[in-house]
């Protein structure tokens, strides 16, 4: 008897799914017919395109600098122009034997690279003489802010330091004074630093705060004006000054003991003072050529992905459901079959055209409302140096920037303007979670244009830009 009723409960199921289902839609009759739900699958095709970007807003102590050529895509000059921290009322932490600097240098810090790591590049920097204006816009002109015919110092590095030993660079305690971190050292002219230890002792009123310092000493430029081949990932920037103290210890008896030891003041790029970065790309045509099958991303600035929802066609079909689903996949191409080919970026933010300005310059959330962010899902195919390795990549489908579901998207454009195609811009950022509660999450999210080099091509033939929205309505 059991066996009879378990049959026909199982029946009586299946005949009830059959009955509810009606070409793609799909009604759940669990309740009065008033309250029935029919749930809705239609496909639409978007569009896809290439276009150039003259320049990203970077309001950031990183940079990128150097110079470089690839292939696809193309040619890239970076380089910066820094203030520099100056605490209210600064002195120096010690008086220098006789009131005499010793040495000044320029030093630049980086994180990593784009490019062949043993190619000879030189860096050379310039005094600014016009205090910088807070347009963090990249198609800056250094020359409005700098004399360029007056050079400070150069020096010729390459981005590997071949000098530095291996047991040095394996070096992981940042506490150990042998730790080490990558940079580039630029001597300076030894009156630069004592023209600013002299205004301590006979010019306060140039550090009363950050802006009088500035007017004192607007800051650098710095720029590569030999080699090509490689453009260095900048965390920041510092200026030191060197000078010998008379320094007091106590000896073995507890007797004061002086002796001149040798020590420095630092001077820092920070987010508390303005950072102007200059990027250039050039050879862009064979991207920006309308093609069939791919659209292309180059950070820094460079090119995005111009994608266009099709409201017009979208509105009539769905009318007053609601969406509950729309999932979009980007899929990229694998990486060029060279050394030192570009990686793709890390993270891209999905953003509306006409929201792009306001949102960085405003330093805005992601909401997950009208802009949204993914990683990159593919494996990436060189090693430390640069070089193509032999790992070989996972399929086609797992190189992808997949947005899970952009139905809020979709229904805020449905509800303000429904007939209006949606046009949105894919672009490469860097991604900064921070503490501060927010909703449920327990963080907010920001992005940055991404300052470091990175290039994908992704395709668009009519398989890669179907679309499937899932509505709803009761």
């Amino acid at each position: 008897m059991k066996i009879r009723l378990l049959t026909f409960i199982i029946g009586l199921g299946l005949l009830t799914l059959a009955s509810c289902t009606n070409g793609d839609i799909l009604g759940i009759g669990m309740g009065p017919d008033d309250d029935r739900a029919s749930v809705k699958t239609d496909t639409f095709l978007i569009k896809a395109s290439t276009i150039k970007v003259d320049s990203v807003y970077a309001k950031t102590s990183e940079a990128a600098l150097g110079e470089i050529y690839d292939p696809l895509y193309g040619t890239l000059k970076a380089d910066y122009l820094c203030e520099f921290y100056c605490p209210e009322d600064f002195t120096f932490p010690s008086t220098p034997i006789d009131g005499k600097i010793d040495s000044v240098e320029f030093n630049i810090v980086y994180s990593s690279w784009t490019g062949d790591s043993l190619v000879s590049m030189q860096a050379r920097i310039y005094e600014i003489t016009t205090p910088l204006d807070r347009n963090y816009y990249t198609n800056i002109n250094p020359g409005d802010y700098s004399d360029m015919q007056k050079p400070l110092g150069s020096q010729v590095y390459t981005a590997y330091d071949m000098s530095i030993s291996d047991s040095i660079r394996n070096i992981q305690d940042m506490d150990d004074d042998n730790y080490y971190t990558p940079h580039v050292r630029i001597r300076m002219p030894l009156e630069f630093g004592q023209k600013i230890y002299d205004a301590t002792i006979n010019n306060r009123e140039v550090f009363k705060n950050q802006q009088t310092f500035n007017e004192f000493f607007p800051g650098l430029y710095v720029t590569t004006d030999y080699g090509i081949g490689n453009v260095l990932h900048v965390a920041g920037s510092q200026m030191r000054i060197w000078y010998t103290e008379n320094y007091v210890d106590k000896d073995v008896n507890g007797n004061d003991s002086i002796y001149p030891r040798r020590t420095s003041c630092i001077f820092l790029t920070t987010k508390e003072v303005i950072q102007l970065n200059r990027v250039q790309n050039s050879q862009l045509d064979q991207l920006l050529t309308p093609n069939e099958d791919y659209t292309y991303l180059k950070s820094p600035a460079g090119v995005f992905t111009q994608l266009e929802i099709p409201m017009a066609e979208i509105s009539p079909k769905i009318k007053d459901r609601r969406v509950n689903n729309f999932a979009l996949t980007l899929r990229a191409t694998p990486e060029e079959d060279w050394d030192y080919a570009l990686d793709p970026p890390s993270y891209v933010l999905l953003i509306p055209k006409d929201s792009m300005s306001s949102f960085f310059e405003n330093n805005k959330t992601i909401d997950e409302i009208t802009t949204y962010y993914t990683s990159y899902t593919g494996v990436y195919k060189k090693n430390n140096y640069g070089q193509l390795t032999n790992e070989q990549y996972d399929d086609d489908e797992k190189r992808t920037y997949q947005f899970a579901n952009l139905a809020k998207l979709l229904n805020y454009q449905l509800q303000y303007a429904p007939d209006e195609n949606l046009i949105l811009y894919v672009v490469p950022v860097t991604i900064q979670r921070n503490d501060d509660y927010t909703s449920s999450t327990g963080y907010s999210t920001k992005a940055y244009h991404e300052m470091k080099m990175s290039g994908a091509t992704l395709r668009k033939k009519p398989e890669d830009l179907e679309i499937e929205i899932i509505t709803s309505k009761f």
